[in-house]
């Protein structure tokens, strides 16, 4: 049981719905909404920055 688990998460992500605890955190993933995702998966359409991120996603 870890203590993060029963803290509010006052940051809230506009794009996506994801919710933080930490402002850190809350900025590293909206980091993440603004790189370029060129590689699409065909089976659910989660977009990607890097090929071998989507044939990891793929395989699982």
């Amino acid at each position: 049981y870890r203590d993060t688990q029963c803290k509010e998460k006052p940051f809230g992500c506009l794009e996506c719905h994801g919710e933080f605890a930490r402002w850190d955190n809350f900025l590293r993933h909206i980091r993440d909404h603004m790189v370029e995702k060129p590689f699409v998966c065909e089976g659910c359409g989660k977009k990607f920055n890097r090929s071998d991120n989507l044939k990891r996603h793929q395989s699982i």
